[in-house]
């Protein structure tokens, strides 16, 4: 029996009972533990190869392709590069993203509107006050 939507859509069903948004606590543990026994059954290879590959290819229109910015191809880097990273997202304690962060595969991002009052709310929230005077050096 496949399921529509294979595994993506097998984690979206399972993922508001392990973020503890509906139900209890035991329900949060079963839910972990579903997702951490789904990651195990996924390739090392990820999106990026084997069987898993070949079914999306075979889902897709035109020639798009998986890029580093889903919870799988994080989740399958970290298998092959960072298992203890890895570890820790499949038990639920980080996210793939702040992970891959952790790892060095992904820089940390941030949304402001695009006026100068929010840039400049980022600037000063997210930069330390030496990176501030080299932004400043920089624009001028």
């Amino acid at each position: 029996m496949n399921l529509p939507g294979g595994v993506e859509r097998l984690r979206a069903i399972i993922q508001p009972f392990a973020d503890k948004k509906i139900l209890d606590d035991e329900t949060q543990r079963l839910a972990l533990e579903a997702l951490r026994l789904i990651d195990e059954e996924v390739p090392a290879e990820g999106p990026h190869g084997g069987d898993r590959k070949s079914q999306r290819a075979k889902n897709q229109v035109g020639n798009t392709k998986l890029i580093g910015n889903t919870r799988e191809y994080n989740l399958a880097r970290l298998k092959k590069a960072r298992p203890d990273l890895a570890a820790r997202v499949i038990a639920g304690e980080l996210s793939a993203n702040k992970a891959a962060q952790e790892a060095g595969f992904r820089e940390r991002m941030i949304q402001h509107p695009a006026t100068v009052e929010g840039f400049l709310r980022a600037v000063r929230r997210h930069l330390s006050g030496r990176q501030q005077h080299e932004l400043r050096d920089a624009i001028r």
